[in-house]
């Protein structure tokens, strides 16, 4: 079995070379072939008449020595007579069989031509019978011309021919082959590199056909891959310190409540950190597994069609401890929207929002919910007026762990991916969310989704 794509386009490509060759060789001679008898014949006839014509000439000369020498010009000849007597010259001993019926010997003599219907032996042209009358007696002259070297030439040129077009294509073939199989072999490679983990390869190839394309899209298949790997790493590592820092807390005042000597308003205080510290573990690992669950695109989806205002009004009452304690004026603008969406997964969605929003604007701020609403898309404004987020950092918010910030300094019960799970479970309801904000001067996210989807 062959195995190389190179050799096995090399065989095809040789064997429709010579195939092709060969077939366009036997259409080309069938096709032709009607017209070169034509031009024999013609050319036959036209000897044969000089033939006759000189005889006439020298009407007294012996016409078996005159047909004797013209033979010897690489001619066959057959003389009849009208009594049915034949006489035949050549310049070869060997006679040949060649056999003319009577009735087309009658039929020439009688004024007739006649034409052979094809080749009666290698070697040989084709007959042609003309009428011949001297001396009052008439007679059928059947003139053959043998292949001439010409002929054999040219023949054996033809040939020659074919072959060497066989071997130039051949030749040809091969490098283009290795021409075409070059791009594959070069994207094998890298590959086989890709598979090793080393997502920093790339295929230089400038065609712009197929193969062209096909690099291309391995080139993005392996940036994309390279992106990915990046981004596992720093999750990885994010993800790591994330655990880090609250177990490092746990462990180090466990070690704490060993010592005898507390006071037992220490002792509280102790217990009730490693409590949030063990909230803030809880809330990670399930935001974690929140997040790696929309990411994989098989979680639970459940659209239904509800009032997305009252939704809203929900939340803010849900919430209501946490702006009241810090004393936060709540300002709602809410028009009458009906939606379908997945109401639990867009509940998270607000209450991320909503929770940003009280955690970073000062005590005695203002926070204002916007819904809107037009014949396709609905739009929920969560502004307040909080720390804000620096121009550097605004296009990072959606990222996950992003701790870049330092207007925005994470408090010690966020993880930095409740933005990351908004931004997910818009995008799966085919929608949009961006952040706009100055620093001091407050912070706005805006929600666009379309109001009817067909899932």
């Amino acid at each position: 079995m062959i195995r190389s794509l190179y050799v096995r386009m090399v065989v095809t490509f040789i064997g429709v070379v010579l195939v092709s060759l060969i077939v366009s060789f036997f259409i080309a001679a069938k096709l032709n072939k009607p017209e070169v008898d034509n031009q024999i014949d013609q050319f036959v006839i036209r000897q044969g008449k000089e033939i006759i014509a000189l005889y006439r000439q020298s009407p007294n000369k012996d016409i078996d020595a005159y047909l004797s020498s013209v033979s010897r010009l690489n001619y066959n000849i057959w003389l009849y007579k009208e009594t049915g007597e034949v006489k035949y010259y050549s310049p070869s001993p060997q006679k040949t069989k060649h056999v003319f019926s009577e009735q087309e010997v009658k039929r020439v003599i009688q004024g007739g031509i006649y034409r052979s219907v094809e080749r009666h032996r290698p070697g040989f042209l084709r007959v042609v019978g003309l009428p011949f009358e001297m001396g009052g007696r008439r007679y059928a002259l059947f003139v053959q011309l043998r292949e001439d070297k010409i002929l054999t030439i040219m023949d054996r040129v033809s040939r020659i021919v074919l072959f060497v077009v066989f071997i130039v294509g051949s030749i040809l073939i091969l490098i283009a082959a290795r021409y075409l199989v070059k791009p594959l072999r070069t994207m094998t490679l890298a590959t086989r590199k890709l598979a090793q983990g080393d997502f920093d390869v790339h295929v230089d190839v400038k065609q712009k056909d197929e193969l062209g394309t096909l690099a291309a899209s391995f080139n993005q298949m392996a940036k994309a891959l390279s992106e990915l790997e990046q981004m596992r790493q720093d999750f990885v590592s994010n993800v790591s310190h994330e655990l880090q820092t609250p177990l490092t807390s746990i462990r180090g005042y466990s070690q704490i409540l060993k010592e005898e000597e507390l006071s037992a308003a220490e002792r509280k205080e102790y217990i009730d950190i490693i409590q949030q510290e063990i909230e803030r573990l809880s809330r990670l690992s399930e935001n974690l597994l929140k997040l790696a669950s929309l990411e994989s695109n098989r979680h639970p989806f459940h659209p239904e069609t509800y009032s997305l205002d009252e939704q809203l009004r929900r939340v803010v009452v849900f919430m209501e401890p946490q702006w009241s304690k810090k004393q936060l004026e709540l300002d709602l603008s809410l028009e009458r929207v009906e939606i379908t969406a997945d109401q639990d997964q867009l509940k998270q969605v607000w209450l991320n929002l909503l929770g940003n929003s009280i955690k970073f604007t000062p005590a005695g701020g203002r926070i204002r919910i916007q819904l809107t609403k037009d014949e396709q898309q609905v739009a929920v404004q969560v502004a307040d007026t909080g720390v804000g987020i620096s121009p550097e950092a605004l296009p990072h918010v959606f990222e996950r762990f992003y701790t870049g910030d330092p207007a925005r300094e994470r408090r010690k019960n966020g993880n930095g991916l409740g933005l990351s799970i908004a931004k997910k479970v818009v995008d799966l309801h085919h929608g949009n969310i961006q952040a706009q904000s100055e620093v001091g001067q407050g912070t706005m996210f805006t929600v666009r989704l379309p109001r009817r989807q067909s899932w």
